[in-house]
């Protein structure tokens, strides 16, 4: 598979903060008690896994949490939007790279966006929301600059 150019990779960044962004505002007003639990128990699973070595296990508790505001927003076509855009190459190894520091700063968003859902905060969920990706852009940007550089 071809690997994206570097600015496929800051275009799909970019899109992805918007659609993701706007699922989070939706889910806002939609999102069920039981949803939020579900949050919740990924927000706690999250944390348990901070300092795992397996990326993996993170990268798929990652996709619960945001998979849970798809699922809640109650627009179809957001969530195979977002998953189009998550599977690009390079995405998960940009999540393999993610220092201890990066990692408590995406649970960090991720309980704020909790929070900005269980109080109804449209503005909040989808401002948090966008920071979140573009927060994991830039380090995904970050790392792919810093391996052109090594070759």
């Amino acid at each position: 598979m071809r690997q994206p150019s570097f600015e496929e990779l800051v275009a799909a960044y970019e899109l992805r903060a918007v659609v993701e962004g706007f699922a989070a505002r939706l889910a806002a007003t939609r999102t069920t008690p039981e949803a939020l639990t579900a949050m919740r128990e990924s927000c706690a699973q999250f944390d348990s896994l901070l300092d795992s070595e397996d990326a993996s296990l993170l990268f798929r508790e990652n996709d619960v949490f945001h998979g849970l505001v798809h699922a809640n927003c109650g627009n179809l076509l957001i969530a195979p939007v977002a998953k189009q855009l998550v599977e690009m190459p390079l995405v998960y190894s940009a999540y393999a790279a993610y220092t201890p520091d990066r990692r408590r700063l995406s649970h960090r968003q991720h309980q704020m966006i909790l929070d900005a859902l269980e109080r109804r905060d449209e503005d909040a969920a989808q401002r948090i929301m966008e920071q979140h990706i573009n927060d994991a852009g830039e380090a995904a940007l970050r790392l792919v600059r810093s391996r052109a550089e090594a070759l």
